[in-house]
């Protein structure tokens, strides 16, 4: 589960009614959101701030585990060994966390890169991080980082169901072995639909939030926002909002029902 509100004071969380298929909501007071959201093993939500990371619980109790000074986190994401991973954007240093708040692990990172972005665990048990918005760092549970470059931008990466990486980058989809070798495929629309976040769904597809859906234009005018699948072979399908006055598609989960939201 990942939902991204960047710089956000609140959060509003929404389930289903097992009983009556009603949506509940629910409004909760936080710290400015510097990430991703991820559902712990302790079925606690997760994510990052300016002080370090919070540990929100299903009533909306928050705690925050101070992690460093100016620690510009831009996303978390769980590993293999149960830890919080995460990655300061500047300070080039790679943390393993564990719930309770401790620092596991702490690995330094080159400092070639001018900064490292999103994180996901691979099937390799590696941890994958975008650098420098054209490659990608993989990291094992030692420390140890080798750089992929891909030659192309990388947004946000998730694991697939076909134990390679998948990349929202920009007009395009990366899907990455764990070699590092990697395949473009173009989004709809000929590269006008520009891709946002990407997780894997039950149906073994791909799916991105996309903005400047099916955009005729030059420069390109924004005329919604859209999910669009992806099957692992690289062919896609685009299903656009109703209301084409909704521009901008932030982030994509799969609700308790099996549908993205």
């Amino acid at each position: 589960m990942k939902i991204i509100y960047p710089h956000a004071f609140a959060i509003v969380l929404a389930a289903l009614s097992a009983s009556a298929g009603a949506l509940e909501s629910f409004h909760y007071v936080i710290d400015p959101v510097r990430s991703n959201m991820v559902l712990g093993p302790d079925e606690n939500l997760w994510y990052a701030t300016f002080a370090g990371v919070v540990r929100l619980t299903p009533d909306g109790h928050s705690l925050t585990f101070p992690i460093a000074d100016d620690p510009e986190f831009d996303s978390i994401a769980f590993g293999p060994d149960g830890n919080i991973w995460t990655v300061s954007r500047y300070t080039n240093t790679l943390y393993a966390i564990t719930t309770s708040g401790a620092v596991a692990h702490m690995f330094p990172l080159s400092t070639d890169s001018d900064f490292y972005g999103t994180i996901a665990q691979g099937s390799d048990a590696r941890m994958w991080i975008a650098t420098n918005d054209t490659s990608l760092t993989a990291v094992d549970a030692t420390g140890t980082a080798t750089v992929y470059p891909v030659g192309s931008y990388v947004g946000d990466i998730a694991d697939g169901p076909d134990g390679n990486l998948w990349i929202a980058a920009d007009t395009h989809i990366l899907r990455v072995a764990i070699s590092g070798s990697f395949v473009p495929f173009q989004m709809p629309d000929n590269g006008s639909t520009t891709a946002g976040t990407i997780v894997a769904g039950p149906d073994g597809k791909m799916w991105l939030s996309a903005n400047n859906a099916g955009c005729p234009l030059s420069p390109c005018i924004q005329l919604g926002s859209a999910l669009v699948s992806a099957n692992i072979d690289g062919t896609t399908t685009i299903y656009r909002a109703p209301d084409a006055n909704i521009s901008s598609a932030a982030s994509v989960a799969f609700g308790a029902d099996g549908n993205p939201w």
